[in-house]
C-alpha cells in the first residue's frame, strides 16, 4: 500500500536536523515509527564503517540493535513509517546505493514506508532541506511532502 504519510512535526525537523548536525560528517540515520496517532523516532546508530567502503560518511546502515527494538515495536502494534538518513555533501536524492539497500527481489523492504533524506552542505546547523520517497510503479519516487 502507499501510505504517502511524511508529515513531519516542528519537532521532528529539529530533532532530526540535530541528530544530523551532531553526527556530521557522517551520516545520520534512523527511523520513525507510528501507531495511530502516535509516533516516535529511534535515531540509530550508523555502522556503515565496520563495514566495506563505503565510509559512514558517504553510506549508511542502521545498527541491529535499533533493528531489533523496530522489529519488536512492529510486533506490538506499530509500524514503519519513515527511514531517514542524511546527506553531509548537499546532495538531495536518493542515491543508486540508498534505492539498491531500500529493495529486495523486486519489493520494497519496508512495505509503506517513505525514504527521508535529510541534506546539508558543510556542518552549519541550518538549513537542512528534507526529501521525501515513496514506492509507486515499481521505484522510489520523489514526492512532495505535505510539511517539513
Amino acid at each position: 500500500p502507499d501510505y504517502h504519510s511524511v508529515i513531519l512535526s516542528a519537532s521532528e525537523v529539529e530533532q532530526i536536523g540535530q541528530q544530523a548536525h551532531r553526527e556530521a560528517p557522517r551520516e545520520c540515520c534512523g527511523v520513525i515509527l507510528e501507531r495511530g496517532p502516535e509516533r516516535q523516532i529511534i535515531e540509530a546508530q550508523n555502522v556503515q564503517d565496520f563495514f566495506a567502503p563505503p565510509s559512514a560518511e558517504m553510506a549508511f546502515r542502521i545498527d541491529a540493535v535499533s533493528l531489533l527494538r523496530v522489529s519488536t515495536l512492529c510486533e506490538n502494534g506499530w509500524r514503519v513509517a519513515v527511514i531517514y538518513h542524511s546527506h553531509t555533501n548537499g546532495v538531495l536524492g536518493l542515491s543508486a546505493r540508498d534505492r539498491q539497500a531500500a529493495v529486495h527481489d523486486g519489493r520494497p523492504l519496508y512495505p509503506g514506508a517513505e525514504y527521508l533524506v535529510v541534506a546539508n552542505k558543510g556542518r552549519s546547523e541550518s538549513p537542512w532541506t528534507f526529501s521525501a520517497y515513496a514506492w509507486e510503479r515499481g521505484e522510489y519516487r520523489h514526492r512532495e511532502a505535505d510539511e517539513f
